[in-house]
């Protein structure tokens, strides 16, 4: 996408979310930028069931499967070297997080 769709794509949603009542001005949209806990519950919100949680041994797990693996070309291990998930996950600032699809 370039720029100028991002951008029109954006103007869209603002003004879809001022026509239902949901907000007045920019300035409501930002009130709750800097409560990471409210941000971090919005997305998994609305991303669910597409949520994982990591656990402390180093699998994670969704709803629907009790241990998946991240895919060796995933942006959380990095830069494709040898690190193993739980390394990578270890080094997350949250237990939760999304994903867009699982792979078998």
């Amino acid at each position: 996408m370039t720029m100028e769709v991002i951008y029109q794509l954006r103007a869209q949603i603002l003004d879809q979310l001022r026509k239902s009542g949901f907000v007045r001005s920019l300035n409501e949209l930002n009130a709750n930028a800097s409560n990471w806990v409210a941000v971090k519950a919005c997305l998994l919100s609305g991303l669910y069931p597409q949520v994982a949680r990591a656990c402390r041994s180093g699998k994670l797990s969704t709803r629907y499967d009790s241990s998946v693996r991240l895919h060796k070309t995933s942006t959380i291990i990095g830069d494709g070297s040898k690190e193993s998930q739980r390394k990578a996950l270890a080094k997350l600032p949250s237990e939760w997080m999304v994903f867009e699809e699982i792979s078998t």
